[in-house]
């Protein structure tokens, strides 16, 4: 809905996208990104998720908060780039550092014309992602809104600050209960009613399922309602 809601255990998935504008005159030799994170996400449970740019895609292993790795793209921008990744538990940020650099000595280029980031192409050709995984801090409660955004640095460029995404935090578990029954009368089927409620401000119930035995027996459900 447009409340966005989110349970208390949800992992919440982010993508950070970025782009090389088709006007550009050389390709992009660094990107930096900053991801301030938002006091209601539990940092230590942050798990870094893939990253890529150009129709490409890295994975990194699986629960990593610091990653660094170089990626060879001599053959194709005659550059390798220099992944480095990292969360500032100081100022609870997210950092991704994505370096071009030239394989002879090392160093960032000193032709404007090599780069990893073509600004040539169609969108997907200019086009970057990363990605990384938070839950919400435990305590939350409902109607907690979560707001989060990144700065975005293109080589010595002015930041860029990226669109503000948000969810709301419904930390409450909606209640059901089966109504009392009255007697039926002889050779008649018994109506049962029930009633499910959700704390105030939550997201509501989506719907009630209902189960019933035999004395003896196992439960199985009745349906969906």
């Amino acid at each position: 809905g447009e409340e966005r809601f989110v349970a208390l255990n949800q992992p919440m998935d982010y993508r950070i996208r970025f782009e090389n504008v088709a006007e550009a005159t050389a390709p992009a030799q660094s990107v930096t990104i900053e991801n301030p994170l938002p006091p209601g996400l539990d940092i230590r449970r942050f798990a870094r998720g893939s990253f890529g740019w150009s129709g490409r895609e890295f994975a990194v292993p699986a629960n990593r908060s610091v990653y660094t790795a170089t990626i060879d793209l001599t053959e194709e921008r005659g550059v390798l780039v220099r992944v480095r990744a990292r969360v500032d538990l100081e100022t609870r940020t997210a950092l991704w550092e994505l370096t071009s650099l030239d394989p002879a000595p090392g160093e960032v280029p000193a032709a404007a014309t090599l780069g990893f980031l073509t600004p040539n192409g169609e969108s997907p050709a200019r086009q970057g992602f990363v990605t990384y995984t938070l839950r919400p801090l435990p305590g939350s409660s409902t109607g907690d809104l979560i707001e989060n955004s990144a700065v975005i640095v293109f080589d010595d460029n002015e930041a860029i600050a990226t669109n503000v995404t948000f969810n709301t935090i419904d930390a409450d578990i909606p209640a059901s209960e089966v109504l009392p029954i009255a007697p039926p009368a002889h050779g008649q089927p018994a109506t049962i009613a029930w009633q499910a409620t959700d704390a105030p401000g939550g997201s509501g119930r989506a719907a009630v399922t209902l189960f019933a035995r035999e004395i003896g027996g196992r439960y199985s459900e009745v349906g969906r309602f």
